[in-house]
């Protein structure tokens, strides 16, 4: 159709319009016209704008997060140790706060009420940034006298958080109505959402599990310390969902595009090789037993052997009247005369007051070294077996007391004086004098092979961080006084989780005995605690049996002292362990040295442990116990032995411990082992 047969057309047609209806076609064809301009109008504005609105113009799709669930932890059983929900906190604008209906003075109060704080508090979080808000006005010349809304200026402050971390629902509900109230509306109020990590028996758990914070730069959350720590490299931290949206000038949403929404990922959940049960079963006992002895503090492991799944582990530090060593004080050489010095010094460390709360302290079980004393004994004892150094039927002479030869020249003395002894016999009695001469059979090269074999001096790979390796002198520097200490342990520095993964080598099986597997407080996501073990062969199955069978007379001893001081007896399983006590190191030094002549320990303060395994046949539990310093009146009473203090929290424990899991009792033990005995 060319031009001149349209413009016939469109003239046929106002023809036949009526002339009444002349006005509507020229009105919608206004319309049309005016239409086809604006849109031209805004096609212009957006591909060739006037360079005066190129700073005002912007991309209007915005985005908002929704935050991700962070995964929860439970225990080998499925109970639920930690979880996160969402709460709110608040958050006040001091350029805003309180609003035009309301003076400074009745708001402040007003919020502490509502938060159930102190107004005096409140108040000075707020005054702060008000005052720093009104130099900023007055700097810009702003007149602070003017009812008229003050302008934003670089260097507001803006957005304070006041109050708790996480509102409780009644000061939600207050906060709430202070906002909302229709006829006296409290301005420059907010409330943001935040996810709260819930933790289930704190007092069980807190230290091992450890605490979710925010990240220092970006403000998410993150695992702090423990365990939460760690897991955030398996997957437990969330993934924020994203929301995208069409927007219009004024900021109010207009639409959704298709792929706008992506939901936010949970994290996955941690399984804990840690029982709760057996937790508390710990932690009774560990309690318990501290209490008996007024100790400082006291530490347990309790780890399935076959698995190395750490099932129970507990640290706690009592408040007893202590004293801190001046370096300037001399100590005295030990000697039988003096049992303590008169002053109880301070040997577990301070707490940071950085890391003061349950949930943030050290665990001394992982992060904490001490001198394992006579329980180090069976390591070295079952190397010189395994090497065919000696035989168990084999004589030593143990005269009491003994000195060391050149260029050592110690003297040395047992708690269980005899003039001679078995192999057997060293290590039931635990004779320090027996021990230094079995392992002169050993070269220097094979006890420091036989030491870091057996995972000392190395960290065990726990998933807590600040683990410590210990302290094992190299070989370069093994001297005859090193091989001497070591033999009774001395000189080596353990870490009491370091303790049990080596001892779970006299605790297992077949062609397992011998081997160690590594330890974990976490499974693997999705598997069962257990799965996935390492082993390491440190002794020959039979070494590592014939140990085992050594020390079973060991705890028939505890038993019967138990039986005598409590009435308790009539045990299901049958132990075999090993006990220790050594005297404790002055350390903290800071480069700080010990007057000329004074000894290296304080006086009358030990270590006293007890390290087990049970049942004898087909063991399935390791433990070791640690009492951190009994009581100088417990010294003075010759009360402070491994096998008197520690002995019997592992006694019970095991027992309770063997007994919640199913274990079948063990049989009666035979006449010739009940005949064994020592400390």
């Amino acid at each position: 159709m060319n031009i001149k047969n349209a413009w016939s057309t469109l003239v046929a047609f106002i023809r036949s319009v009526p002339r009444a209806d002349w006005w509507a076609v020229a009105l919608v064809m206004s319309v049309s016209a005016l239409l086809c301009s604006v849109i031209y109008k805004v096609h212009m504005l957006q591909t060739r704008p006037d360079p005066r609105l190129k700073e005002f113009m912007g991309d209007y799709v915005s985005a908002s997060s929704e935050p991700g669930r962070r995964g929860s932890i439970f225990d080998r059983r499925g109970r639920l140790i930690a979880s996160t929900h969402f709460g709110k906190f608040l958050v006040i604008d001091p350029v805003e706060f309180p609003g035009r209906r309301w003076t400074t003075d009745e708001a402040i109060p007003a919020l502490a009420e509502a938060l159930g704080e102190n107004p005096t508090v409140v108040g000075q979080a707020i005054m702060k940034s008000v005052r720093t808000n009104e130099r900023v006005w007055t700097a810009a010349g702003v007149d602070l006298t003017s009812n008229k809304p003050r302008p934003s200026v670089k260097g507001l402050d803006r957005y304070e958080h006041i109050g708790p971390l996480v509102l409780s629902d009644r000061q939600l509900e207050a906060i709430t109505g202070l906002m909302n109230d229709k006829k006296k509306r409290m301005a420059g109020m907010f409330l943001m959402h935040r996810p709260v990590r819930d933790r289930v028996a704190d007092e069980l758990v807190a230290p091992m599990v450890g605490l979710v914070g925010m990240h220092d730069d970006t403000g998410e959350d993150e695992g702090k310390y423990g365990i939460e720590r760690r897991v955030d490299k398996k997957g437990i931290d969330a993934e924020d969902g994203k929301l995208q949206y069409v927007r219009d000038a004024a900021g109010h949403p207009l639409w959704v595009p298709p792929d706008g929404y992506t939901p936010p990922k949970r994290g996955e959940d941690v399984v804990l090789s840690v029982d709760l049960e057996l937790q508390k079963i710990v932690s009774e006992e560990l309690a318990r037993g501290a209490d008996d002895v007024d100790a400082a503090g006291a530490r347990c492991v309790l780890v399935d052997v076959q698995t190395g799944d750490i099932v129970a582990m507990l640290d706690i530090v009592r408040d007893v009247k202590v004293k801190d060593y001046d370096f300037k004080t001399f100590i005295p050489k030990p000697s039988a005369e003096v049992k303590t010095s008169g002053t109880r010094y301070r040997v577990i460390k301070a707490a940071d007051p950085m890391r003061n709360t349950p949930e943030t302290r050290r665990n001394r079980c992982v992060e904490d070294i001490y001198e394992p004393g006579s329980t180090f004994k069976p390591f070295m004892w079952s190397t010189v077996l395994d090497l065919g150094r000696a035989g168990l039927k084999e004589v030593f002479s143990t005269e009491n007391p003994w000195k060391t030869p050149e260029p050592d020249k110690r003297w040395l003395r047992d708690v269980t004086r005899r003039p001679t002894q078995t192999m057997e016999e060293i290590l039931v009695n635990s004779s320090n004098i027996g021990m230094v001469k079995l392992t002169t059979r050993l070269e220097f090269d094979e006890m420091h092979s036989a030491v870091t074999r057996f995972g000392f001096g190395r960290r065990t790979g726990i998933e807590i961080a600040g683990e410590s390796p210990g302290g094992v002198t190299p070989l370069s520097k093994w001297t005859r006084a090193t091989h001497v200490s070591n033999a009774i342990g001395h000189e080596v520095s353990v870490t009491p989780v370091q303790m049990v993964r080596a001892f779970s080598a006299f605790c297992r099986e077949g062609e397992l005995a011998g081997t160690v597997t590594d330890v974990r407080l976490i499974s693997s996501i999705g598997d069962k605690p257990g799965s996935q073990r390492t082993e390491r062969r440190v002794l020959s199955p039979k070494a590592a049996i014939t140990t085992r069978e050594t020390m079973r007379g060991v705890t028939h001893k505890i038993d019967e002292a138990l039986r005598e001081k409590t009435g308790e007896a009539d045990w299901k399983y049958e132990l075999f362990g090993k006990s220790g006590t050594a005297q404790i190191p002055v350390s903290d030094r800071d480069g700080r040295t010990l007057p000329k002549g004074s000894s290296g320990y304080y006086t009358g303060q030990y270590f006293s442990s007890f390290i087990a395994g049970g049942p004898v046949v087909n063991p399935r539990l390791a433990i070791i116990v640690i009492m951190d310093d009994p009581s100088p009146t417990v010294v003075l009473e010759n009360r402070y032995y491994g096998s008197k203090v520690a002995g019997p929290v592992a006694r019970r424990v095991m027992e309770r411990a063997l007994a919640y899991l199913g274990v079948p009792a063990s049989p009666p033990p035979s006449e010739a082992v009940k005949a064994h005995g020592g400390d």
